[in-house]
């Protein structure tokens, strides 16, 4: 019965909405662990990176509600007394359809500046200070 199958999975991909962010309660109730392996790795490769003062690169890839959104915040509340964590999400910060990479850009700064702000820094403007670009 194909028409059933269908429905099936119809009604299981909306089942939730993508676009709903489960962060605290609600992400601790609906959180799957996966993959612990894949966690630990990630977290002894940004303490590692960190001892070694060398960047974090982390790849996130898979199908939708997999859990990719929900790892990222796992480590945040991990990390989030430990590092500067700036949380930007493309999907729900910008219309990808109209948006060019100046928007990205200026949209990321004020992610930045809004974090900062909460967080209560406030860098040193020498940091910021330096030769003009010449137009």
């Amino acid at each position: 019965m194909l028409s059933d199958n269908y429905n099936e999975w119809y009604n299981l991909r909306y089942l939730f909405t993508p676009t709903e962010i489960l962060i605290g309660e609600r992400g601790k109730k609906f959180y799957y662990n996966w993959n612990v392996d894949t966690y630990n790795d990630i977290c002894i490769s940004l303490e590692d990176s960190v001892r070694d003062k060398r960047p974090v690169v982390s790849f996130f890839c898979g199908h939708r509600g997999n859990g990719k959104s929900s790892m990222l915040i796992h480590l945040i509340e991990k990390y989030k007394d430990d590092f500067f964590i700036i949380y930007f999400n493309a999907g729900h910060n910008l219309d990808t359809d109209k948006s060019t990479i100046v928007d990205l850009l200026y949209l990321i700064g004020a992610a930045i500046y809004q974090t900062a702000e909460k967080e209560d820094i406030h860098p040193d403007i020498k940091y910021f200070e330096g030769e003009k670009i010449n137009e």
